[in-house]
């Protein structure tokens, strides 16, 4: 991630935090406002300050609240079992539980397994591996959760175990967040296994860990099976070898939007703007997406061939011509004019299929001409 990118979501951060402090319950005026179902009031936050009496007046606001979606729960030290009956019964709109700390995790997870609207799931802190084991079991068998992180934990290789075979039941969740968990290259490689045959995760977070060279070559490697990730974090922890197993696969790998390396790399850009291109002239203008939980496979996916702009078939013809990222992108700029129905400009009088070949513009070669259309 560059320095920009960087400091535009600390800047978030720093806004977010400061946005929460305000909701704590904690005070008279967040519970207020919560009564009063003032819209701005989006977030309330449960800490260890916030009473007993207060959770009994949140148990009765929540039910009739229109405007609470996130709740955060850091370390309670008051019974919280009337909000999570709450959610076991589907009485709060509630759409985001960030978990950290200090919290019944049998109560917590009897209530996500019935619960229906939540959709992101983030625990931050410590887990026993007997409590890491009964939160994947819940989403074994919840089917609304689409975002899950765990933030913080030590993953050794049987913890970070049961997470995949969790993976290997679970169809809803899209976005994996396993931020700062110490995970190594051993596993790094169970989870190079696990992506090779996993077909609903698009966003995969392994920033924050252990993983150097050896565990990123293993990665890369399954991705050129993978065709559902779009955006991938690695950390900063390898270096060119790993960087030259990411460009490796992004030669054919066409799924990848967004990912992060340690440092610039001209051809990784390259290639990442290539896939937006193809994504948006695939997928984007075709089907809304409403948040960024989504897979569309448009290499695989024979139902959208004759709804999309590029055809299945374009992909053999991207490979059999060999072209570099730059001469993909504007490949798709000419078929883009095709469509609009322009006459398709090439540049210094090049064959429009950008290739090493004797065509020219206005004299295109065969390959060219037998394009798929």
């Amino acid at each position: 991630m560059d320095s920009y990118k960087y400091y535009k979501y600390k800047i978030k951060y720093i806004e977010l935090k400061n946005k929460l402090t305000q909701n704590m319950i904690g005070g008279v005026l967040p519970i207020e406002n919560a009564r009063n179902n003032v819209s701005y009031l989006t977030s309330i936050v449960i800490d260890q300050n916030t009473t007993a009496d207060e959770i009994h007046q949140l148990s009765l606001i929540l039910p009739t609240n229109t405007h609470i979606v996130r709740l955060y729960i850091k370390n309670p030290t008051v019974s919280i079992g009337s909000i999570l009956s709450l959610l076991a019964n589907n009485n709060t709109i509630i759409s985001a539980l960030y978990i950290e700390n200090n919290i019944d995790i049998d109560a917590l997870t009897r209530a996500l397994i019935s619960n229906n609207t939540i959709k992101e799931f983030i625990y931050n802190g410590s887990l026993t591996t007997e409590n890491l084991f009964k939160i994947t079991k819940m989403l074994e068998k919840n089917k609304t959760i689409n975002y899950f992180g765990l933030y913080n934990n030590n993953l050794n290789n049987d913890r970070l175990q049961l997470i995949i075979n969790m993976l290997a039941v679970n169809k809803s969740i899209y976005t994996l967040k396993l931020y700062g968990n110490e995970i190594d290259n051993i596993g790094a490689q169970l989870i190079a296994n696990m992506l090779a045959y996993n077909t609903t995760l698009t966003t995969l977070d392994l920033d924050e860990n252990n993983i150097d060279d050896t565990g990123v070559q293993a990665i890369a490697t399954s991705l050129t099976i993978n065709k559902k990730i779009q955006k991938l974090y690695l950390g900063n922890l390898f270096g060119q070898i790993g960087i030259n197993a990411i460009r490796t696969m992004l030669e054919t790998n066409r799924t990848i939007l967004e990912m992060s390396i340690p440092r610039h790399n001209t051809y990784i850009n390259q290639a990442l703007q290539r896939n937006r291109d193809i994504f948006d002239l695939y997928v984007k203008d075709k089907q809304k997406v409403k948040s960024e939980s989504y897979s569309v496979d448009v290499a695989d996916t024979i139902s959208l061939q004759k709804e999309m702009y590029l055809p299945r078939e374009l992909w053999d013809y991207i490979l059999r011509l060999n072209l570099n990222p730059e001469q993909i992108t504007e490949l798709i700029k000419i078929r883009k004019q095709e469509k609009s129905g322009e006459k398709p400009r090439a540049i210094d009088n090049q064959c429009p299929c950008l290739g090493a070949c004797s065509g020219t513009q206005s004299n295109p070669c065969v390959t060219y001409r037998n394009r798929p259309r």
